[in-house]
């Protein structure tokens, strides 16, 4: 039912699929590089502290900057435009807390990964 994804769809999703693994990957090759001489919770806290900066960027740079400041037109989805948000910053900053809750979960589960393939 659904058409096949377009050029651009397909590029999107696999800029979506990189940025979704560079935290495993990123905690792998820290793993690795440590001989796999850390805790579990080290481990979360190094693949919680990845999510946790690109969360971060996403909030400041993407949702502060780019659309809530300069309100760039690319940035705004169609047929929203007129949608007044009484306190744009603040709606990011909470969705920025809710996601970070998120963060938590798959921090556990990248933790849990890796313990299990030692």
């Amino acid at each position: 039912m659904v058409p096949p994804k377009s050029t651009r769809e397909m590029r999107i999703s696999l800029l979506l699929g990189l940025l979704m693994a560079a935290p495993l990957t990123s905690a792998l090759l820290w793993r690795t590089s440590t001989l796999g001489s850390q805790s579990f919770w080290n481990r979360f806290a190094y693949a919680f502290g990845v999510l946790f900066i690109i969360n971060l960027v996403d909030l400041v740079i993407l949702d502060w900057l780019i659309v809530c400041w300069f309100k760039l037109r690319w940035a705004i989805l169609p047929g929203t435009e007129h949608i007044v948000t009484p306190n744009p910053y603040l709606h990011h900053f909470r969705e920025f807390l809710i996601g970070t809750v998120g963060l938590v979960v798959v921090g556990l589960a990248i933790a849990a990964f890796l313990t299990t393939q030692l």
